[in-house]
């Protein structure tokens, strides 16, 4: 498929590599045993930095880029909208098998500076369901990462911007019959929202209590429809429909007339 092999020295015969770097591995270090100091350890070998270079070299390059390495980046298309995910790999030796040195097995926090690699785009924070800004620079749009032990994020670029969120509940329904809920998220113009936009949906009944569809949804292509199988022994009165996007977290409730 016009792909690139990149390896390193310990690469199968039946395959023909394109870029090969030589990883050095350091001597492991002498244990004096009168002594009660800890053994030095071997430097970290900085194979991202190494990595980045062979593709640079083959005349490929991420669209996104990081100043930490330690920051690993994976970007997956979601209709228009490309679903960027970033995770902390940053590590240093513990104190069980990484007592040793040998293991980088404890998490560290870092702070990075995310390169999106364009001039104009929105970003949402899917984590924490925000709207973010990111500083212009001469090489396109940066957002600053500040990120905890093994803490991960997930970033919803496009160039669509939210801007409505309605959902359509009937007024009343019947036990026995099926209530449909509709939810509609609208960029500018009233267009559909050419993404994946995951959704915290709450629905209590009279009493109260989660009725079925209360959880986690997805609207795909700016419309989610929830079909609400009203059993014949559902508490009757007054339910309670809440929606939360969790792009922008634009929230609306609406409430719906149950009856035997």
């Amino acid at each position: 498929m016009g792909g690139k092999v990149v390896t390193d020295a310990h690469l199968c015969p039946a395959l023909k590599a394109d870029a090969t770097w030589l990883q050095q591995v350091a001597p492991a270090p002498v244990v004096d045993a009168s002594s009660t100091e800890p053994p030095a350890q071997p430097p970290h070998a900085p194979l991202p930095e190494k990595f980045s270079q062979v593709c640079k070299d083959l005349g490929w390059q991420s669209r996104f880029s990081c100043d930490n390495p330690e920051v690993i980046l994976h970007a997956s298309q979601t209709g228009e909208a490309l679903c960027l995910f970033v995770i902390n790999d940053s590590r240093e030796p513990g104190t069980y098998v990484g007592q040793h040195g040998l293991v980088r097995e404890a998490g560290l926090p870092l702070t990075a500076n995310l390169n999106l690699g364009q001039n104009k785009v929105n970003v949402y924070d899917l984590t924490h369901a925000t709207f973010l800004l990111p500083k212009r620079e001469d090489n396109g749009l940066v957002i600053p990462l500040k990120l905890g032990p093994s803490e991960g994020g997930v970033l919803l670029l496009t160039s669509s911007p939210l801007q409505e969120m309605q959902i359509d509940v009937p007024e009343t329904a019947t036990c026995g019959n099926v209530a449909e809920v509709r939810v509609t998220l609208t960029t500018s113009g009233g267009r559909p929202m050419p993404a994946a936009i995951p959704v915290a949906v709450t629905i209590r009944d009279a009493d109260g209590a989660p009725a079925e569809f209360d959880g986690y949804h997805v609207v795909d292509n700016g419309e989610l429809v929830l079909r609400l199988d009203l059993a014949r022994n559902e508490t009757p009165g007054t339910w309670e429909v809440h929606v939360r996007e969790l792009a922008s977290g634009m929230e609306v409730v609406k409430w719906m007339r149950v009856s035997r």
